[in-house]
């Protein structure tokens, strides 16, 4: 990656006009309308602290991205750039016509679609930079007063009395280097953006704080990594398994089989139609005598009682402090790793049990809140990062009413709730804390002793996890640690199909 630190403001200002005179999906001179606009996500990728990209890049991509097409390479229009003509149409054929082809980018500009008006420049300047930073395209330093002068010089000017005023037979020999290394990233990457980055355009967390950003980057680059990881050998059924018996008047979401017979009983939506002949204009008449006698037929519908199993998936994060821990052998933080266990859990049981009822619960403890020294920890309104994580990562499940993500005021409330589960489902529950705590407090015997459940604990001391079920304890430290991780999610899994 070529970086260059720009001082002086009319280099820096040279500098941005060749490259808007380089840009091809609004060939030059672009109104001042379109210079502004480009202008604008520059400043927003320079304020970030970010190399800036070539201005052609950056009005290119923007404008397609924006919903522009560009109309394809124009004949003669290479003869304009003397001998860098290969690699402007290198440019084109590599970058331009390949952005509206490529699935990732095209996820990317529909997602920039459906934002507000005002929000639209930080989104595009947020692909922007994503896209150089996968690509490893440099660019250069410059200062922010270089984009307003120019700003103010197009609003005063026409464009093309601006790049008259700079003689440009041949690029710089900066620009010429990063088209070449934009060319030569190109041929490698097989996607023009990570889906990471996708998927926090299409959430919206790409305009909240960084520190969010980040541990959802962290968060689905782990799930990525798990679900190529998973490979789980299904034990056999246990005895505990039930089939529940469930009534289509309380849950007519789950839809079952139409008529099954005729019957002399029923309500008047479900009468054959063949017995309306028996009306007749004076009264009474033959269909009130058998109506009176049920004598009239019917459709007779099952018994409304139909057999489906019903799962609870549960999960409780307890002391949560203690798992806002980083090991230098793990490349995450212990909570990461953990809320990317809940997502992938969830991915991949939705995936697989398509035939069953599942529902998810998440609760965090707040007895150990980290705010206590702001406000009192007994305010029901009390939201943490995490939690807002796990609302933005499972969305679609919450919309659904699948999946719930909250703060739970102590340990005794859960045990509750996992005594009503138990009576309608079968439920599985997983505890997640630190060893320290877990040793202190006990709380796995409180939780286990919860009759109907299959519970597992989970615990920490280090950059190994140790899960405990059925009264026995699984740790391998003698493989590296991201290894260990994969192989206690697999036994997880083999133990919750």
């Amino acid at each position: 990656m070529r970086v260059q630190e720009i001082r002086d403001l009319e280099e820096g200002v040279r500098y941005l006009l060749e490259g808007i005179r380089l840009a091809r999906v609004v060939p030059p001179p672009q109104k001042a309308a379109i210079v502004d606009q480009a202008l604008d996500w520059a400043a927003w990728l320079v304020a970030g602290g970010v190399p800036l990209p070539p201005m052609s890049f950056v009005l290119d991509v923007g404008q397609i991205a924006s919903g522009r097409f560009w109309s394809g390479r124009q004949r003669g229009a290479g003869s304009d750039f003397g001998p860098d003509k290969r690699l402007v149409q290198a440019y084109e054929d590599r970058l331009l016509a390949r952005l509206p082809l490529d699935p990732a980018f095209d996820r990317a500009a529909s997602a920039i679609a459906r934002y507000p008006e005002a929000e639209r420049p930080k989104a595009i300047a947020f692909l922007l930079k994503q896209l150089a930073a996968h690509l490893e395209l440099g660019g250069a330093h410059l200062s922010l007063e270089a984009i307003r002068r120019l700003q103010a010089r197009v609003e005063q000017m026409d464009l093309s009395q601006i790049l008259g005023e700079y003689q440009y037979d041949h690029m710089s020999q900066l620009m010429s280097e990063l088209y070449t290394d934009l060319i030569q990233s190109l041929r490698r990457v097989p996607l023009l953006l990570p889906w990471e980055d996708v998927a926090a355009l299409e959430d919206r967390s790409a305009l909240g704080g960084m520190a969010q950003f980040i541990a959802l980057r962290q968060i689905r680059q782990l799930v990525s990594l798990w679900e190529k990881a998973i490979k789980p050998r299904p034990l056999r059924s246990r005895e505990r398994r039930k089939n529940w018996t469930t009534r289509l008047l309380q849950e007519d979401q789950y839809p079952v089989g139409g008529f099954a017979s005729i019957a002399t009983r029923g309500s008047m939506e479900s009468l054959l139609h063949s017995q309306l002949v028996y009306m007749e204009r004076e009264k009474p008449d033959l269909f009130d005598i058998k109506f009176l006698r049920n004598e009239l037929l019917y459709y007779s519908r099952d018994e409304n009682n139909f057999i489906i199993n019903r799962r609870v998936y549960v999960f409780i994060i307890d002391y949560i402090i203690n798992l806002r821990f980083k090991d230098f052998e793990l490349p995450y933080e212990r909570i990461i790793l953990l809320l990317s266990w809940i997502v992938t859990i969830i991915q991949w049981l939705n995936e697989r049990l398509t035939d069953e009822a599942i529902n998810f619960e998440i609760r965090f403890i707040k007895h150990n809140s980290p705010h206590k020294y702001i406000k009192d920890t007994s305010s029901s309104e009390e939201r943490w990062e995490e939690q807002g994580w796990l609302e933005l990562l499972l969305r679609d499940w919450i919309e659904r009413g699948a999946a719930r993500v909250s703060v739970t005021d102590s340990l005794d409330s859960v045990v509750g709730e996992l005594k009503q589960w138990s009576h309608r489902a079968d439920v599985y529950c997983l505890y997640m804390t630190s060893k320290e705590q877990a040793e202190k407090q006990k709380k796995e015997e409180e939780l286990s002793k919860v009759q109907g459940i299959m519970f597992t604990s989970m615990w920490m001391d280090g950059p190994y996890p140790c899960i405990s079920m059925d009264q026995e304890q699984t740790k391998r430290d003698d493989i590296k640690p991201m290894v260990a991780w994969s192989q206690a999610l697999n036994r997880l899994l083999e133990q919750w199909i």
